[in-house]
């Protein structure tokens, strides 16, 4: 079997190929590179019947793209209250999230830093 990791982000084509993981993903593809392999092979979305993905599936992975996704996978509570957590996503926030935690006005313990506001917002 083969399993391969389709989606917008492109740091996931370095991840791929790290020692860490090296054989668990035979191949890392942006969504606009599997449209143009899809193209190439005469295949039109517009007339392709929806199907399941085969397994094994993605389950909590799914929910990685969306804003605090990976907080849920982890099982992490955040408190928006308690500070204890704080989510930076996009060049600016990056940046200003960092510059929050530094001054340890909160008591933040994660930061959740994402450069390029989600893998939804990914460049590939």
């Amino acid at each position: 079997m083969r399993v391969v990791f389709i989606g917008p982000c492109i740091a996931k084509k370095r991840e791929a190929v790290e020692p860490a993981v090296a054989g668990e993903v035979d191949e890392a593809l942006t969504f606009a590179e599997l449209r143009k392999i899809l193209l190439s092979h005469g295949v039109d979305l517009e007339t392709v019947v929806p199907s399941e993905f085969d397994p094994p599936h993605a389950c909590g992975g799914g929910l990685f793209p969306i804003s605090g996704g990976m907080l849920q996978v982890a099982g992490i509570q955040e408190d928006l209250v308690t500070g204890q957590v704080m989510v930076g996503e996009g060049p600016a926030e990056f940046a200003q999230a960092i510059k929050e935690a530094e001054t340890g006005i909160m008591e933040t313990r994660l930061l959740e830093l994402l450069f390029c506001k989600g893998c939804t917002m990914g460049p590939g």
